[in-house]
């Protein structure tokens, strides 16, 4: 599966990196792929793939979120997922708040 492959890279340069973000895969029968990244304590982020839809969705989780009910962003594509996930990623190392 060359995505869950795609995932898996992106989530070991996300761990390498400056700010020791700790990551986390899962893969489904279904064909879907999650990636769950964490930032500091309290903020948490989500690339999910969705082969029902053949979409990649990306947001930051609301914090008293159990499970997430809803993406702000979806792409066709990992390369656009990716870049949208490492913008959010870059306005939480800057301290922005999430603007839900």
């Amino acid at each position: 599966m060359a995505l869950a492959e795609d995932f898996a890279r992106f989530a070991d340069k996300l761990r390498e990196g400056p700010s020791g973000l700790m990551s986390e895969i899962t893969c489904f029968p279904s064909g879907a792929v999650s990636l769950r990244v964490r930032f500091s304590t309290s903020r948490v982020f989500d690339m999910e793939y969705f082969p029902s839809h053949q979409m990649l969705c990306v947001d930051e989780l609301p914090e008293d979120a159990g499970f997430n009910t809803g993406y702000r962003f979806s792409y066709p594509d990992f390369e656009s997922a990716k870049a949208k996930l490492l913008d959010l990623l870059d306005d939480a190392k800057r301290g922005l708040p999430q603007d839900r």
